[in-house]
């Protein structure tokens, strides 16, 4: 019989000798929920053959540039509630050049409506991480935003070299936004 008390004996002991935390309630007056949409945006994947003009034997030296659709405003609650928006982009750069990354946020009638900064990728970074936040009270002109233009650029060699079309380096540029809305 005294073996059945012994564990009863220790959880009472130790329920009674166990942590506790009060409850702090006054924690809920500065709580507030923000509901956050995140999305993917662009994904691109370029090698040294995108780069360099077959015919003629040549680097291109303009940017390459894609424009595609940013649907995220058609929804009339997000284009009322939005509060902020963080814009991330990943890139990992295999070639030994250096590149620049500009990325323009359009209207309809092509119209600016957000410049993100200029990205200036290092060569061989495999991981970089950029990231810039727009507050939509200094920048409501970005609730137009209809489109999202990428543009990348290679930079000159340092010592003249030109790439090779047949070497498989590649560039590729991930993107994704999140979306803070008030509630």
């Amino acid at each position: 019989m005294k073996l059945k008390k012994a564990p009863l004996f220790l959880v009472f002991l130790l329920t009674l000798s166990s942590c506790i935390k009060h409850v702090d309630f006054d924690q809920i007056e500065d709580f507030s929920a923000t509901p956050i949409i995140e999305s993917s945006l662009v994904h691109y994947s370029l090698t040294q053959a995108d780069f360099f003009d077959l015919v003629n034997s040549v680097e291109i030296v303009t940017p390459i540039t894609d424009t595609s659709g940013f649907t995220v405003f058609d929804n009339k609650f997000v284009q009322e509630n939005l509060v902020k928006t963080r814009l991330n982009f990943e890139i990992s750069n295999e070639f030994n050049r250096e590149f620049t990354v500009n990325i323009v946020f359009l209207d309809d009638n092509d119209k600016e409506t957000y410049v993100f900064k200029p990205i200036i990728v290092q060569k061989n970074k495999l991981d970089g991480k950029y990231s810039e936040e727009i507050a939509i009270s200094g920048n409501t002109l970005f609730l137009s935003t209809t489109k999202m233009s990428v543009s990348i650029t290679l930079s000159p060699s340092s010592d003249g070299s030109v790439i090779d079309p047949t070497t498989q380096q590649t560039i590729e540029l991930k993107s994704s936004a999140i979306f803070h809305l008030k509630t």
